[in-house]
């Protein structure tokens, strides 16, 4: 059984006359024939009775119309389904990305690509998660392309796209709270809040209290980063943090980290092995385009 005879049975059943049939389907009227008697042969069943120079649609023709004309309606309708996952001005873009661009990063961007790219009918599924969690699920191909910590893998090509600030941040009732950079010796006996180890941003903040020779007091790690923001503002201790959308709204305050210290990226990570879909693509190279770090002295335009 192949799709030809299927489509060619369809038709033959709705005419019930082989000439209108076969000219309708545009072959010959051999060839409707020896299909169907192939169709009726594996089947083991005839579908038509004759009817004087006629045919008729028979009791099993009819019930097997019902599941063919079904099956063709379904295979239309995943035809022009693929059509526009094929079409780069339409599609799904399935895209992850950290808690802390949520608010403001990938808003900004989103805008900023459907206006620049016109016409664009392309939608987004979005997923969130730590750099661990998102790289799970491009590995598993449940996200096309992820804003996250540079993913590790031999399958994911990582490109920086623009660098995020980071903060060391205490309650508005600490002694040093009015001192915008301050000596960090005069920290080292505050309780620390940290990142979970799952986290991309970990390493970065310890290789920061490692080079200014801190080993913490490591208080509570945690994951999201209104949730460390909230326990230092409850005075829990103190914190290393990006500089997230409505940060300024906890009762905390935020003290410049000297850049000489740390390069926190941000990267656009998808699978180097995957062909991704044209609308993915798209939207992958105009990040690039407009935010591909290519040194570390570039500013990028990217809205952070």
């Amino acid at each position: 059984m192949n799709l030809n005879q299927l489509k060619y049975f369809s038709v033959l059943a709705q005419t019930e006359h082989f000439t209108r049939a076969s000219e309708k389907l545009f072959i010959t009227q051999p060839t409707l024939t020896h299909a169907i008697k192939e169709l009726e042969k594996e089947m083991n069943v005839s579908f038509f009775d004759k009817d004087g120079r006629n045919i008729k649609l028979n009791r099993y023709g009819k019930v097997f119309l019902q599941y063919v004309n079904g099956a063709l309606e379904t295979l239309k309708k995943g035809e022009g389904e693929m059509q526009k996952l094929l079409n780069p001005e339409h599609g799904v873009v399935n895209l992850g990305f950290l808690p802390s661009l949520a608010e403001e990063t990938v808003p900004a961007l989103l805008e900023k690509f459907k206006n620049d790219v016109v016409p664009s009918n392309i939608n987004f599924n979005f997923s969130e998660g730590t750099t661990k969690e998102i790289a799970k699920k491009l590995l598993a191909g449940e996200i096309d392309v992820a804003l996250s910590s540079s993913i590790s893998n031999n399958s994911v090509t990582s490109i920086p796209i623009f660098e995020q600030e980071l903060f060391l941040i205490t309650p508005a009732s600490h002694p040093l709270a009015d001192k915008k950079i301050i000596n960090f010796k005069e920290i080292e006996e505050d309780p620390f809040i940290i990142y979970k180890k799952s986290s991309g941003i970990r390493p970065i903040v310890e290789d920061i209290l490692q080079k200014i020779h801190i080993e913490p007091k490591i208080a509570f790690e945690l994951e999201n980063d209104d949730t460390i923001c909230g326990f230092v503002a409850a005075k829990l201790g103190i914190a290393i943090v990006p500089k997230i959308y409505g940060i300024n709204h906890y009762n905390i305050v935020l003290h410049k980290i000297p850049k000489n210290l740390y390069h926190r990226y941000i990267y656009l990570n998808y699978l180097s092995n995957k062909a991704l879909s044209p609308s993915v693509d798209l939207f992958r190279k105009y990040v690039e385009k407009i935010a591909c770090i290519k040194s570390t002295e570039q500013k990028v335009n990217l809205p952070v």
